[in-house]
Order: structure tokens, then sequence, then C-alpha cells
């Protein structure tokens, strides 16, 4: 049973995503519709048969029983929903019979209604709402990417795997995470270039032997800012020169 679970979570994860996606995307175009004054009638998680909804104002806001996404109804976006006369005045010679046909079973929609339906807005407002679905995907990739650049830094700027026998061994702990070397913390500097700049600040300290020998200490020690357990302290280790 465990091993299905452990096969099975990757595909879980996978389709949580895609779904999660979904909903970010159509939350984009619920706030732009919201923010730019038109009507909408329905926001739900997941789709239909519908579990459970509450209508706040003009919206229904609820959650189906379907878990592949999310939907937002806008009035006026669904070209069926567009009133008879305004298709009939915009469809081709040969059609308008069976256009002003499919439409004549469906009221028209009352004026304050209408004024605010996705078809009668200027053509600016229908872009934002358009775009806003795809610009929430790509701001919630940004901040993905954020936060592991984040993860990042904070992982290469700790301690891990500690030589046993060595200076820093009797010290240092898996974990430390080093705040500066002799000083100097090299703030703007990302942490790969930080951690190279530690590194060359450890190795000024020299030994006294010229040219050095294997396992002389150096004449000065380093000192070392690092943060343990939520807690900063400063240490004083001397290096010894392995070749």
């Amino acid at each position: 049973m465990s091993g299905f679970l452990s096969g099975a979570w990757p595909w879980v994860v996978t389709v949580a995503g895609f779904v999660f996606l979904i909903v970010i995307h159509e939350f984009g175009h619920f706030i732009a519709a919201k923010a730019t004054g038109m009507r909408v009638e329905r926001f739900f998680l997941f789709f239909p048969p519908k579990l459970v909804s509450i209508k706040r104002g003009e919206t229904e806001y609820g959650i189906g029983a379907l878990p592949f996404g999310g939907f937002v109804k806008i009035t006026g976006m669904n070209p069926d929903e567009v009133e008879p006369q305004r298709r009939a005045a915009d469809s081709r010679p040969g059609v308008m019979e069976k256009i002003e046909g499919a439409g004549a079973s469906r009221e028209p929609l009352p004026p304050d209604v209408a004024k605010r339906a996705y078809y009668n807005q200027p053509v600016w407002k229908r872009i934002v709402v358009i775009g806003a679905g795809p610009a929430m995907n790509i701001l919630l990739a940004f901040v993905i990417l954020f936060a592991i650049s984040l993860s990042l830094e904070k992982n290469n700027s700790r301690v891990g795997t500690i030589e046993s026998g060595t200076p820093a061994a009797q010290q240092l702990q898996s974990g430390d995470k080093i705040l500066g070397v002799d000083g100097k913390t090299f703030p703007n500097a990302t942490a790969d270039q930080r951690r190279e700049r530690f590194i060359r600040e450890v190795a000024s300290h020299k030994c006294a032997a010229h040219p050095p020998t294997d396992g002389c200490e150096a004449t000065t020690p380093v000192h070392l800012k690092i943060k343990r357990d939520g807690q900063v302290e400063t240490l004083a280790i001397t290096p010894v020169y392995d070749s």
C-alpha cells in the first residue's frame, strides 16, 4: 500500500498543481472584471455539480464536486448572451433568421445589467479582463522563483558536512549560518559570490613557513560571525594548511 501511495504521490502533486494554476488563472479574470465594473455572476472553485454556494451581492461563490479547476461567469462574455438585435445586426447575410430564432427565447438584459455586460465594455477593459488570467500565472511563476532563490540563498550560507579532526570541527556545527568573515559580510553579493569571498578571506591567513608545510597553522585566527539556534556568535578559528 505504501508503495502504491509513493508511486501515486507525484501524480497527485502534478494534478493539484495544474488545478491550482487554473484556479489562479480564473481568479485573475474575476478580480479584473470586478475592478473594471463588469457584472460577475459566479465564481466557483472546481466544476459542477455544485456542492455548496453562497451569494454575496450580485455574485454567487461556490465549490463544485469535480476538482479539475474553476470558472468565473461574467455577464455577456458568452456569445450566446449577446442581445438578439445586436447579434442580428452583426451577423452575415443569410444567417440572420437563424440568429434571431436562436435568441428569441432569451429575454433581453435589463438596461442596468446590459451596460455592465462584457460585450458593452470598452476594448481596453476587455483586454484587461482577458489578460488578467495569464498575468496571474506569470506573477505566480515569479513568486515561486523568488521563493526558490531565497531557499537556495539560505542553504548556501549554511555549514554542511565538517571534516573531523580539523580546527573548524572543534567549533563549527552543521547548520551554522555564516554571516561574515573577519568583519566582512559582502551584503550585495550573491550566495555563490559570498561563499567564494569567504573562502578567499580564510585563505588570506598564511602560515609562518615559506613555502607552507602540510599541517602548519596560520599566524592569525579567522574570526567567523555565525548564527546558531537564533543566537549570533563570533568564533576565532586558526586555519591549518592542508596540501
